[in-house]
């Protein structure tokens, strides 16, 4: 229940709408391949140590982080981390359900599943959907690759996939590149830490999250194999952006054989992925206030969500009536951005590659590497010093780069 819990907080839109559309802006398999090293790289072991400080504090993200830095004589202030980690993933669902919404029409609508489960608890709500979303997800995933394969050019999309033209990369495409690997996992936004709590003893940490890893990577390029065949085969673009999924797609499945079967096993694929997210990040977003008033747990959900909900409207009205207000327009940084546009920067490239900074700050430098190797489950001691130093010396560097690059 913990793997599919995790897998299921990983595996979401990142993976199904905004993978294929980014890699198909940044040239294909060059651009997967830059990906698949930073996964392994940077956002893996990060991932790892997020889990790792949950399973050793048993708490939400503010109170695991102030009791890890209390017991390794830390600043108590590091708590503020696990704080912004709880407003990060409430400020993603100000408009993450916008998107998952889509597939189901109304935003109201899938915002109210959300809470739903997340107000039953862990064992009556999150188990319930983990166990159906994933599986149902991967299964979906594999008829629409097949039916790809079947009636559109797949020829064409295992060349643009797996071809690697190297003489295309560049620094955006590699911040890009970066970017993603840490947006697809959702470092940073302390779901993980959050899960982590809920782990059994027994669990391995670091081959949780290999698999976690394996899954997210095989969805994403999955992802690819289902829609870059409708892509080529009816003649679209592939770097044609967000627009791929919910304006040029639904076109194509309107000329191909069963494309009312295929575009609604298309639009389902969307739901579970998002609402497997979702509920993470809403359990995350609550999570300290489940410890400060216990046996609240239905009030708690129910009122992040109205906030979540008021807050999302300015993301809906983005796409419409407020589509080119500019609320920070006087600020170089958000000028020519809309709410969701702000939103979304402000997520991808400062506050996430923030929260993913800080943290392996603190468990690079500030928690002992006998705490550490006793929750993360490295027993080689080999590959745990190559962990501790990506911590300590890689993650930090790339995540820096990401933000100051990101910024200019």
């Amino acid at each position: 229940m913990f793997l599919l819990a995790v897998i299921g907080g990983a595996v979401g839109l990142g993976n199904i709408w905004r993978f294929p559309y980014i890699a198909g802006e940044n040239g294909g398999g060059v651009f997967i391949l830059l990906y698949i090293g930073f996964v392994l790289l940077a956002s893996l072991p990060l991932k790892m140590a997020e889990v790792a400080i949950g399973k050793g504090a048993h708490g939400s993200p503010v109170s695991s982080l102030r009791t890890v830095a209390a017991g390794e004589g830390g600043s108590p202030r590091w708590s503020l981390l696990g704080w912004m980690m709880v407003g990060s993933s409430l400020l993603v669902l100000t408009f993450y359900p916008v998107i998952g919404g889509w597939s189901l029409k109304y935003v109201f609508f899938f915002l109210l599943i959300t809470v739903a489960f997340v107000a039953r608890g862990v064992r009556g709500g999150l188990e319930k959907v983990f166990k159906l979303a994933v599986p149902g997800l991967l299964l979906i995933l594999a008829l629409l690759v097949a039916h790809a394969a079947r009636v559109g050019d797949m020829s064409s999309t295992w060349h643009f996939l797996f071809d690697f033209d190297f003489s295309k990369i560049s620094l955006e495409m590699t911040l890009m590149a970066l970017g993603q690997a840490f947006f697809s996992l959702g470092v940073g936004s302390g779901v993980f830490l959050t899960y982590g709590s809920y782990a059994p003893p027994g669990v391995s940490v670091a081959r949780s999250m290999f698999a976690v890893g394996l899954v997210d990577t095989v969805v994403s390029i999955l992802a690819g194999l289902a829609i870059f065949p409708f892509v080529f085969g009816f003649g679209l673009e592939p770097a044609s952006g967000p627009s791929l999924f919910f304006l040029t797609l639904p076109i194509a499945f309107g000329t191909m054989p069963f494309g009312n079967l295929v575009g609604g096993l298309f639009f389902l694929l969307i739901f579970l992925a998002a609402i497997s997210s979702s509920v993470g990040m809403l359990e995350c977003a609550i999570s300290r206030f489940k410890e400060i008033y216990p046996g609240r747990t239905r009030q708690t959900a129910i009122l992040a969500g109205c906030v979540c909900w008021t807050l999302g409207t300015l993301s809906v009205l983005s796409f419409n009536v407020w589509k080119d207000l500019e609320p920070l327009g006087w600020i170089g940084l958000y000028a020519g951005k809309n709410f969701f546009q702000i939103f979304d920067f402000s997520l991808s490239n400062i506050v996430l590659p923030l929260n993913g900074f800080l943290l392996a700050v603190f468990v690079g430098w500030v928690v002992s590497g006998k705490m550490a190797a006793r929750h993360v489950g490295l027993d080689d001691r080999k590959y745990f010093a190559i962990w501790r130093f990506q911590l300590r010396f890689i993650i930090p560097v790339a995540l820096g780069a990401l933000i100051v690059f990101g910024l200019v």
